[in-house]
């Protein structure tokens, strides 16, 4: 029977409804929609050879033994969503106002690869240290009040390029999801005195139906009120409300973390197209006791459609529980 779930955190509601998986090809275009045509290295702007495609990098990551040959990029996008604010006072234009910010790509690795699963340990971990440090420039910045790391696997989840790639996006203000999260889990604290998010942790393990993954230091689980099937949030045991700063080698793990996990989902649905989404507290607040910076997959196997743009509710085919029990039984070593 189809069942609401609202998220306590987010205020989203969902229609969890099973029988919908039933439909006849619900999934069948997503599993090769991420299946781009694999382009010519040679042209790639985010090849080695091809650096002067590209602004020049505003960061670069490189291995002990090889200092003078860069390992991970980033460099100002192209094709920016807000204007950039090193580049001075954006034009007046009268009755509009102007998006301001920072838009960053990260290259993650040399290699013309596609897949975040791709990557070898150093070249995932130091994407995200890439991410962390981009993010502690950023917060050096009074005008920037928040920012996102994201991933667009595949052409369904947004991607426009090949070569394994990220991005970073700053803003000048909080956006409306992120203010409702920071919202809820003030007032969880204010009631109850605790993390919502440690709370979640705690009561998903009482009854681990939901968790895919855990190890010392982190838990992957599926959220009671996915909006996407088989939806995976990463978080940290310990307790750190800004990912610039959480341990250098704490950002390292979640990044071995994130492509064990996504190596999971990768068993169920070859080349799945997914986003993946860092949350963190605001660059302009001080360390708290009721933020907690996470990881969100968000698989895209379907399409919104009339109801979900009508609504704003998601609707879901594959319940949280069922989606972790098949996670949890993908056998890694055949992915």
């Amino acid at each position: 029977m189809p069942e609401i779930r609202r998220n306590s955190i987010s205020d989203q509601i969902v229609l969890v409804a099973p029988e919908r998986r039933q439909r006849p090809n619900e999934f069948a275009a997503a599993r090769t929609a991420s299946d781009l045509t694999r382009s010519d290295s040679t042209r790639c702007p985010f090849c080695p050879g091809n650096e002067d495609a590209t602004p020049p990098a505003v960061e670069e990551l490189h291995a002990a033994d090889s200092p003078n040959q860069w390992l991970v990029r980033v460099v100002p996008n192209l094709y920016p969503a807000v204007f950039d604010l090193d580049q001075g006072e954006p034009p007046v234009v009268e009755g509009r106002t102007p998006a301001l910010g920072k838009h960053e790509v990260v290259i993650e690795c040399r290699r013309h690869v596609r897949q975040f699963t791709e990557l070898s340990h150093q070249e995932s971990e130091l994407a995200f240290l890439a991410y962390q440090r981009r993010f502690q420039a950023w917060k050096q910045n009074p005008q920037l009040r928040f920012g996102i790391a994201l991933k667009n696997s595949g052409e369904q989840a947004g991607a426009s390029m090949e070569h394994v790639h990220s991005q970073l996006i700053g803003l000048t203000e909080i956006p409306p999801i992120a203010q409702t999260e920071l919202d809820s889990a003030l007032r969880h604290y204010e009631s109850r005195g605790s993390c919502v998010f440690c709370d979640l942790l705690a009561d998903e393990n009482r009854q681990p139906l939901r968790i895919v993954d855990q190890n010392d230091h982190f838990t992957a689980l599926c959220p009671r009120a996915s909006r996407f099937a088989y939806e995976i949030w990463i978080l940290p045991h310990g307790h750190v409300s800004h990912f610039e700063d959480d341990a250098p080698e704490t950002i390292a793990e979640a990044a071995r973390f994130l492509r064990h996990n996504l190596r999971r989902l990768q068993g169920l649905t070859p080349s799945p197209a997914y986003n993946y989404l860092i949350h963190s507290a605001p660059f302009d607040t001080n360390p708290n006791d009721h933020y907690h910076w996470h990881i969100e997959v968000l698989p895209r196997l379907g399409h919104l459609a009339g109801f979900e743009l009508g609504t704003g509710y998601s609707i879901n085919a594959v319940a949280p529980e069922q989606a972790a029990l098949e996670l949890r039984d993908v056998s890694l070593g055949k992915v």
